[in-house]
């Protein structure tokens, strides 16, 4: 079985890894200003969330959840935990 050389590929499939590393980076940096907001109070929180209410533990769960998608590092269940959570806050509306 012969190898097709990465440089003979096309454009998107030759940087399909960088872009997916770099998407998942971009979305660990989201998720760890969210987190950030709960935890430490920088940068200031566009809305004040209880902590035990949705929003907050949503918030709560940001900033391991984003350094572990950053590191790459159990990235299947972070999303697993957080998009149920995202989802359900985005349906039941903004507190």
């Amino acid at each position: 079985m012969s190898t097709v050389p990465r440089s003979a590929l096309p454009i998107p499939q030759r940087f399909a890894l960088e872009l997916e590393t770099l998407a998942r980076i971009i979305f660990g940096f989201l998720l760890v200003r969210h987190g950030m907001e709960q935890w430490f109070g920088y940068p200031a929180a566009f809305a004040t969330a209880d902590p035990l209410s949705l929003p907050g533990v949503i918030k709560f769960l940001s900033l391991p959840g984003g350094l572990l998608l950053m590191l790459g590092l159990y990235t299947r269940p972070v999303c697993l935990v957080l998009a149920p959570l995202f989802l359900i806050h985005w349906l039941t509306g903004r507190v």
